[in-house]
């Protein structure tokens, strides 16, 4: 297990991390909304998709990481 220092260092950063997708979240979806493309039908459903292919990744990669580990460990 990790020490005391070690978790409070990872958790400072990752709130630093959370705290610092705000500005950088609003200033993408500014953006979007900027672009005539992104207004349209098409374009709308060309980000969803997008989008949603993304997170469909992320949440594979996650779970199958998950899982790896619980076979590793011998809990399953």
């Amino acid at each position: 297990m990790k020490s005391g220092r070690s978790t409070g260092f990872m958790v400072f950063w990752e709130i630093v991390l959370i705290l610092g997708s705000i500005p950088l979240f609003r200033s993408v979806w500014v953006l979007c909304d900027r672009s005539g493309f992104l207004n349209g039908n098409l374009g709308l459903l060309l980000s969803l998709a997008v989008g949603l292919a993304v997170c469909g990744m992320a949440l594979l990669a996650l779970n199958g990481k998950g899982r790896e580990q619980e076979s590793a460990d011998g809990t399953e």
